[in-house]
């Protein structure tokens, strides 16, 4: 699947983020280091003349405090598009026993495209210990949580009555 050509939303998008960068008094450089791509890439995002992944959006929201919605309002449609889009079709429902691995998959393959081999084994680290800790720990209940509720930069767990 080819890149699609950024528009105004884009630019508006970028816009955003140029904004909530500097009043978070973070520069350009140091969002580059933490993405592990260059200083270019992200002054192309602010001017929109490249689209942000939703990873990249997600991580820049909680490294300026600024509610993902903030950036997303930036890029309401006002036109409908001709014909059907990729957003038109039903997405496929990942069954309980597959919900992890699907967001496994989508994560790995950021990771490898996106960063170094020294980044790579820092991220594995990490993942192992969660893997560690998780299984050193007993949850408190046995039931899953009903759903996650973002909150400006806080995450909210709605569990069942």
């Amino acid at each position: 699947m080819g890149r699609q050509k950024a528009d105004e939303r884009d630019y508006r998008l970028g816009q955003r983020l140029f904004k909530a960068r500097k009043q978070a008094d973070i520069t350009q450089l140091a969002i580059s280091k933490i993405f592990g791509i260059s200083k270019t890439q992200i002054s192309k995002y602010e001017n929109g003349t490249d689209r942000v992944s939703a990873i990249y959006l997600d991580t820049l929201s909680r490294l300026t405090n600024t509610p993902i919605t903030e950036f997303l309002d930036a890029i309401h449609e006002t036109d409908k598009p001709e014909g059907a889009g990729f957003s038109e079709r039903p997405q496929a429902n990942f069954g309980e026993a597959d919900a992890f691995q699907g967001l496994a998959s989508v994560v790995a393959s950021h990771v490898n495209e996106h960063f170094g081999e020294d980044a790579r084994r820092e991220f594995v680290a990490a993942v192992s210990a969660l893997s560690r800790e998780l299984k050193r720990t007993k949850p408190k209940t046995n039931e899953r949580p009903r759903s996650v509720k973002r909150t400006g930069s806080a995450n909210r767990v709605d569990r069942p009555e």
